[in-house]
């Protein structure tokens, strides 16, 4: 394994996924930052890559390996659901200096569960906001930035359309809802 590149306690890695490609994961000590789903045209980080084969049969080294082995999982279709409190949401949301509607999005959407698909209306009534629909679709697209661990892709339109899915469409939020059956 090569060594990883740490900037102000900041661990950056790439890892690989079987048919997805090659997703980022940012930490800070223990923590995840930032996580960017797999995509195909993603070049593989040359300071650390972790191939999730390489590591799926043995204990994870590192939190780094435990993340990567969590999402292999979800993107093999096995039910994974991420406990908000083990990943330091409210750490997260402090570092970002996010706000109390957002940090109340925030927690909601992370207590979307696999399989589920609300709307942005519910969620905003979920985060204590009913009416603030705009402001929760502009947390999706915008300030999820730790891709599965707030699923954003769980969220729908109020007609029950899928929406959009930053830069990589609505296909790939097909197959990620597909993975739990509830495309």
């Amino acid at each position: 394994m090569a060594a990883a590149t740490h900037s102000a306690a900041l661990t950056q890695l790439t890892y690989g996924v079987g048919r997805w490609g090659t997703g980022e994961l940012v930490l800070r000590g223990a923590r995840p930052v930032y996580h960017e789903l797999p995509w195909p045209a993603r070049v593989p980080s040359k300071v650390r890559h972790i191939d999730a084969e390489d590591i799926a049969d043995r204990r994870p080294g590192d939190p780094a390996e435990r993340y990567i082995k969590a999402f292999a999982r979800y993107l093999s279709g096995r039910r994974v659901n991420f406990d908000p409190e083990s990943f330091g949401l409210d750490e997260l949301c402090d570092e970002m200096g996010m706000t109390d509607l957002e940090r109340a999005i925030a927690h909601a959407l992370a207590g979307v569960k696999w399989g589920e698909r609300i709307s942005y209306g519910e969620l905003a009534a979920r985060a204590g906001r009913p009416g603030a629909p705009r402001a929760a679709g502009a947390f999706c697209s915008s300030r999820c930035v730790i891709e599965l661990l707030l699923p954003a892709h769980r969220v729908v339109r109020a007609d029950g359309s899928l929406g959009e899915y930053g830069s990589r469409g609505i296909v790939y939020k097909q197959r990620l809802l597909a993975l739990e059956g509830s495309a």
